[in-house]
């Protein structure tokens, strides 16, 4: 059995950092070819909301502080985004992309990948 590695806050600030930078690329492209493109944008702009919020000092600096902040989140129910096409799909892609920095951060696992989210 491997042993987990320890919370590393200051590197789940960072690729929540890189994220939210890839997340206006995706954006930027996704304006770019215009209406046929408004999930992708949406998408974007879910995965960046999650890492602007997510990615402080108190949040980031314990595993337990990091989840219970992500389930706060998770609570909260709706989320207001401006910018969006669809208020269903960005409320749906805020809460999959909360559901997933939570198995993140359950696992400690995945932020070694600046790759995906």
């Amino acid at each position: 059995m491997s042993e987990q590695a320890a919370w590393d806050g200051a590197h789940v600030r960072a690729w929540l950092e890189r994220q939210s930078v890839k997340a206006r690329r995706d954006q930027d492209v996704a304006t770019r070819h215009g209406r046929d493109r408004e999930d992708e944008f949406d998408q974007a702009l879910a995965r960046e909301y999650v890492c602007r919020r997510s990615c402080n000092d108190a949040a980031t600096h314990a595993q337990d502080g990091f989840l219970a902040h992500l389930k706060g989140l998770l609570a909260q129910g709706e989320h207001h985004i401006t910018g969006a096409h669809d208020d269903r799909r960005i409320q749906r892609q805020v809460r999959a992309c909360l559901q997933s920095l939570v198995k993140k951060a359950k696992t400690n696992s995945g932020f070694d990948s600046f790759a995906r989210f």
